[in-house]
């Protein structure tokens, strides 16, 4: 039943939802009735699908259910620019309690008002749930400086779930993106004002780091467009070579790179293989990982994880 309460609050298709007997009806009703009014019209579907499978199963359907699809039945598709609250679960370890981010997005948007990063993308919830498994990454007492953060949910769970990290540095080069952040730290309880957050516009290439104190960068999904992969890897180099007013200098950066094009992912890596020749830092792509109880679109593509580390 759990497994089916993150699938409808991660919004996965009603297709592919997994139901199962025995469902828990009441608290299935409890659960639409908390999201029915960010998106009715996937409320419905789901609720069509999971009756027809209890008649199908013969077992009893609560008078409610029925009458909870009745109210359902005018509700309409949402216009793909209007916005949702999602919540993600970046970890589901056996008996441990889920933790959950909650992002308003727009799902549905694929590429708008000139940017990508009005909706959460997969490689954001891998490289998450990456971080915040220390049998991979060692974050303690770590200033981390994010690049092209989107909706913040790497950074936001970084946040919330790794309290041995010091300090969160949330960047982005769009504007509308980084005023839209404000909202989505509240969604999550967390401070805007906390001195363990900054927040602000970073245009690779042009705006200087946040934090004089930065040792970790971490970013997902900025390797898909070849025309600013100089950029990117010139950031990271800048953080691992330049030592100016006694601040810190970068010793590893963790970029999660979605396999869409294999030709720009080569660029990327011929990229960071002119930083070994420099002996500047040394890379690798660490290895595929499972995380039992996340839900990914059959469709996902692989997503590599590059750790680059400062020689």
């Amino acid at each position: 039943m759990e497994r089916i309460a993150r699938q409808l609050r991660q919004r996965v298709p009603v297709t592919k939802i997994e139901l199962v007997q025995n469902v828990d009806q009441d608290l299935v009703l409890k659960l639409l009735k908390e999201i029915e009014f960010e998106n009715a019209y996937y409320c419905k579907g789901f609720l069509e699908k999971l009756v027809l499978f209890l008649e199908g199963k013969g077992e009893d359907i609560n008078d409610d259910m029925y009458e909870e699809l009745s109210d359902l039945l005018q509700a309409v598709p949402l216009n793909p620019t209007e916005t949702e609250v999602i919540s993600y679960c970046v970890s589901c370890k056996p008996g441990n309690r889920n933790l959950v981010i909650k992002v308003r997005e727009t799902p549905n948007l694929i590429s708008g008002l000139g940017t990508t990063g009005l909706r959460t993308w997969e490689a954001s919830l891998y490289l998450t749930q990456y971080l915040l498994n220390t049998d991979y990454c060692d974050l303690k007492d770590t200033t981390i400086l994010e690049l092209g953060c989107g909706t913040g949910l790497v950074s936001m769970a970084l946040y919330k779930y790794h309290p041995t990290v010091k300090k969160i540095c949330i960047t982005d080069g769009d504007s509308q993106l980084i005023e839209n952040l404000p909202n989505n730290l509240q969604l999550n309880d967390i401070p805007i004002e906390s001195p363990r957050i900054s927040i602000s516009k970073l245009w690779w290439g042009e705006d200087e780091l946040p934090d004089p104190n930065i040792d970790t960068i971490v970013a997902a999904d900025v390797t898909y467009d070849s025309s600013i992969l100089e950029d990117l890897v010139g950031v990271i180099y800048e953080s691992m070579t330049q030592n100016n007013h006694g601040s810190t200098l970068v010793r590893n950066a963790y970029i999660a790179a979605t396999v869409r094009n294999e030709t720009t992912l080569k660029e990327w890596e011929k990229l960071l293989d002119l930083g070994v020749q420099d002996t500047i830092w040394k890379w690798t792509i660490m290895e595929p990982m499972r995380f039992d109880g996340i839900w990914y679109p059959e469709s996902t593509p692989e997503i590599r994880i590059y750790r680059i580390i400062k020689v």
